[in-house]
């Protein structure tokens, strides 16, 4: 299609339209922005960040800290309790050996029936003890 084709029609937008446009176009100046204001504001926003960030950090720092320390003092306490478990039991055997000795030498009188059940029940406390002392010292569900 040619131009001197009477049959071509040219758009021709409004004149309000054109108007309008124009009225933009004049109002359209350029806005002026503070570089040193926008760059000092996003410095605060980047420094409010990281504070909040380190805040965090060091929480999340604390909390480990305090999880480090119940462990040690756990195991300190666990330490602590092998030796007095291991003192009872020492010496409970020892006097068990000491009573049943004596028996043997005839220093002590004491009839087969009760030596039996002396022996029994100190071997049967002595196996619970332990038993309950093993399952708190390594306990699988607060295992630490």
């Amino acid at each position: 299609m040619s131009a001197e084709n009477p049959e071509q029609k040219i758009f021709k937008p409004p004149q309000d339209f054109i108007d309008t446009i124009k009225k933009v176009k004049e109002n359209d100046t350029p806005k002026k922005v503070d570089l040193e204001a926008a760059q000092k504001e996003e410095i605060k926003s980047l420094d409010r960040k990281k504070e909040e960030e380190l805040r965090t950090d060091k929480l999340k720092n604390d909390e480990l800290q305090a999880r480090v320390n119940k462990i040690n003092d756990d195991n300190n306490g666990r330490k602590r309790l092998t030796e007095v478990i291991l003192t009872i039991v020492t010496a409970w055997m020892g006097l068990i050996l000491a009573t049943v000795w004596a028996t043997g030498r005839n220093n002590l009188h004491l009839s087969d029936a009760v030596l039996i059940t002396l022996i029994g029940t100190t071997t049967a406390n002595i196996i619970a003890l332990l038993v309950i002392v093993a399952n708190y010292l390594f306990n699988k569900d607060k295992s630490t």
